[in-house]
């Protein structure tokens, strides 16, 4: 019995020590993995430290997929490359694919030059018709036939310069405009010879016009963003309208003091030697603002301003069916023509029309210049609100409005024949108009896009320029500065268009393309940088520490629960059948399962302490 319990000690000595040399080698790479584990999770977590740092803006790899070193460089591979194409692609959208050139307003002041040389022609014999016409014996129509020219080749010549500036572009038109009203200046200086020379220079001067004022909206579309051209149109046609008072006031305060019925001089040289030295001030003028033009005016940046100035514009075929087939725009043009037309014609015989009650130009040169001022305060006034509100159709009527109620007052006031009281409400009349025009000018564009703004406008002012000129003739024959009938007529037939016009309007809807187009793409830009938004990238700090510690967390849960499988994945392979001697799947016995989870749980505390150091 001895010998059997001795025998069966024996046994049970051998199998634990058999065990025992079976497990230790188990325990000794545990060890090892522990100690290596710690180094790891230091590592771990620097890195973790070092990627919050950073702001990463894509998810690192997760700890299995650091097990294998090839799948780890395969999954850093295709990161690395899904971050670098969305980076690209961010790139491209935020790499001023937009921007606004540093030369704009240059540029916007060369075009303005460039205007003031075309209308120091139109209006050089409107305040001084009355003299002009008593100087060199004719007859006042001859005399306003300078700007009647003009109102009858803008909408011919309007064809040929919008089919310049669709296929060579804003500067090009501009330039050969300037051309062709050097070369009528040149030929005014003829003028001592023949009052013929001075009608051909209104058909050069006439035919520049066009090709330079058809460009202003096209060439601010290429250097301005679309959101800016009401205020910029606004602005420049106030100044381009500073350019024709420049050609009101320049004859008629050069003429003060002088007055052909106290010219004594024979066939009245002393007039007529007056009018020789203005055209040649004037043709000294054309020249700087002509070598301007052709030396530094360019059409348009290297980069577009904004998406609408990128657009292709149709062709000049299509442009002239889309106009005609446009009823909004066509029912614009109309009260344009109305509001426009007739001032022309107004502005043309106004030193005429006033003479009854005993004004003279110099009485037409400060109604000029008043209508300067009072037109530079309506546009103040008027550009910011129509560019932050839109409300083209409400600013025409209401600056339309103010245009009827002056004309009626000047009807009422004219036989005070007081000079501080009708230069107060044509001031007030021009307060109204000059905003209006440049207001007209810019819905036009909106209502007509896509067709080109060179199209859009100078059909608007070749309407505008043909029912001027037919004004401009019946009236003139009408009105000869004899009696105040004469300048009633004209008054109350000025009265009844603007109400047509108005009344148009109203009546009318118009959609602002252009604008509404800008806007989508602004919209569509917007969403197409949403989409490509990686984690992380357009977060705030604390959203990028919060998102990286829930990554850090996650990972130090599933790396633990993965190094715990692989522990007693491990253990149970190495464990021996007993009686085979061969490894099996055999449950751990208690003592060594809770040494495997204590050592598991120190090491899950141990990366706990490193991450959250």
């Amino acid at each position: 019995m001895n010998k059997t319990d001795d025998n069966q000690a024996q046994k049970t000595t051998e199998q634990a020590s058999y065990k025992l040399n079976q497990v230790v080698p188990i325990l000794g790479p545990i060890q090892s993995l522990s100690e290596n584990l710690d180094d790891q999770q230091n590592q771990f977590a620097n890195t973790n430290l070092q990627q919050i740092n950073k702001a990463p803006t894509s998810n690192p790899p997760t700890i299995f997929q650091q097990q294998s070193a090839s799948n780890r460089s395969d999954f850093q591979s295709q990161q690395d490359g899904e971050v670098d194409k969305t980076q690209k692609e961010l790139e491209a959208l935020t790499n001023h694919k937009y921007s606004l050139s540093p030369w704009r307003f240059v540029q916007l002041f060369l075009y303005i030059v460039s205007d003031l040389s075309n209308s120091l022609s139109i209006y050089t014999f409107q305040t001084i018709g009355a003299q002009v016409a008593k100087i060199y014996d004719l007859d006042p129509f001859l005399v306003s036939l300078n700007l009647s020219f003009y109102s009858l080749l803008y909408p011919f010549v309007s064809l040929l310069a919008n089919y310049i500036i669709d296929q060579r572009g804003a500067a090009f038109s501009v330039k050969i405009g300037v051309i062709l009203t050097t070369i009528g200046f040149s030929l005014r200086l003829l003028i001592k010879f023949n009052w013929g020379y001075v009608l051909l220079s209104c058909i050069f001067c006439g035919m520049g016009g066009p090709l330079i004022f058809n460009a202003k909206c096209r060439f601010q579309s290429n250097w301005f963003h679309a959101g800016d051209l009401p205020q910029i149109t606004t602005i420049s046609t106030i100044v381009t309208s500073c350019n024709g008072i420049i050609g009101v006031l320049l004859p008629g305060f050069y003429f003060t003091g002088y007055d052909y019925k106290t010219d004594h001089s024979e066939n009245y040289q002393d007039g007529k030697d007056l009018m020789m030295n203005l055209l040649i001030i004037e043709l000294i003028i054309v020249l700087v603002c002509a070598g301007l033009s052709l030396l530094f005016l360019r059409s348009k940046p290297a980069k577009p301003p904004s998406f609408v100035s990128t657009i292709q514009r149709e062709n000049y075929k299509e442009a002239i069916k889309g106009l005609i087939k446009n009823r909004a725009y066509l029912k614009l043009n109309v009260a344009s023509m109305l509001f426009v037309g007739n001032t022309s014609a107004l502005a043309a015989l106004f030193s005429f029309a006033i003479q009854p009650w005993g004004f003279n130009q110099t009485d037409t040169s400060y109604c000029a210049a008043g209508m300067v001022v009072t037109g530079i305060i309506g546009s103040v006034i008027n550009a910011p609100l129509l560019r932050k509100y839109k409300k083209f159709k409400m600013t025409t009527i209401i600056l339309a409005i103010v245009m009827l109620v002056n004309v009626a007052i000047i009807i009422g006031i004219l036989n005070l024949e007081s000079r501080i009281i009708l230069v107060l409400f044509v001031s007030l009349f021009g307060g109204g108009y000059q905003p209006l025009v440049s207001t007209t000018y810019e819905y036009a564009c909106e209502v007509a896009f896509p067709i080109g703004e060179g199209s859009a406008q100078g059909f608007l002012l070749g309407t505008s320029s043909i029912f001027g000129f037919v004004c401009i003739t019946v009236f003139g024959a009408i009105v000869q500065g004899q009696n105040k009938s004469q300048t009633y007529i004209m008054l109350g037939y000025l009265i009844a268009c603007l109400i047509i016009g108005i009344l148009l309007i109203f009546t009318s809807k118009f959609k602002l393309n252009r604008f509404n187009t800008e806007l989508k793409n602004l919209k569509d830009q917007n969403n197409e940088n949403n989409n490509l938004k990686t984690p992380g990238l357009f977060e705030t700090p604390e959203k990028k520490n919060t998102a990286n510690e829930n990554f850090n967390q996650e990972n130090v849960e599933e790396h633990n629960s993965g190094f715990k499988a692989i522990i007693e994945h491990q253990i149970l392979m190495t464990t021996p059948d007993q009686g085979s001697g061969t490894s099996s799947n055999i449950p751990l016995n208690a003592p060594l399962q809770q040494d495997s989870n204590n050592i598991t749980n120190q090491l899950s505390h141990k990366q706990s302490q490193s991450i959250s150091n």
